[in-house]
């Protein structure tokens, strides 16, 4: 029995002894342990944060792309609507605006302007615009005063090429706009008249 204790005795102080002699190196180890996972504990929370600014720089991108889609799509349904009003406005008048500018050219005659010019005139440029029905009477108006009209023009300082309506006869002079006027009067005139006899005709 005192064998056996004095052994243990001795282990023991053996293992306290070697725990005493380690016990510097251990805790130096575990110092740079400590230390090592620190560092990559701060590059780790680093890389984390800038993480996260890209992502928040992402979110506003992606939030302001979005804005700009929706505001794209309304102006393509806004021009969807205008077109189709333009479309439209081009079937409704399709006929009314040509029997204008046949009256236009009876009044020309009625007005001692050119009803021949005019007749020529329309012949040749009515289809001279972007709308095919714009130029029916602007047409028969340039011939009748032998003058030329529409052409290039700047709108909001930008400038557009267009085709010409007429000839150049002459230049345009301010009584021209009294002679459309009084055109544009008889053919007014011409129209109600026609009107009238067409109702009394059906009614």
């Amino acid at each position: 029995m005192k064998k056996r204790l004095k052994a243990f005795s001795r282990t023991t102080i053996a293992l306290l002894t070697a725990a005493l002699v380690c016990s510097p190196f251990t805790k130096a180890y575990a110092d740079d342990t400590v230390d090592s996972l620190e560092k990559q504990t701060n590059g780790l929370q680093n890389q984390l944060d800038s993480l996260n600014q890209d992502l928040t720089s992402l979110s506003a991108e992606i939030t302001d792309l979005a804005s700009k889609i929706e505001d794209t799509d309304a102006s393509v349904q806004k021009a969807e609507l205008d077109l189709a009003a333009a479309k439209l406005d081009d079937v409704a008048n399709y006929i009314p605006s040509r029997l204008a500018a046949l009256l236009w050219i009876m009044a020309a005659a009625f007005t001692r302007n050119d009803a021949k010019g005019a007749w020529r005139i329309w012949r040749r440029d009515r289809r001279n615009h972007a709308s095919p029905n714009s130029a029916q009477t602007e047409s028969a108006c340039a011939g009748a005063l032998g003058v030329q009209l529409a052409g290039p023009a700047y709108y909001f300082g930008e400038y557009y090429p267009k085709p010409t309506i007429g000839d150049p006869l002459r230049p345009i002079e301010p009584e021209d706009i009294l002679r459309a006027d009084r055109m544009m009067y008889v053919a007014s005139g011409f129209a109600l008249a026609w009107g009238c006899a067409i109702r009394g005709f059906l009614g």
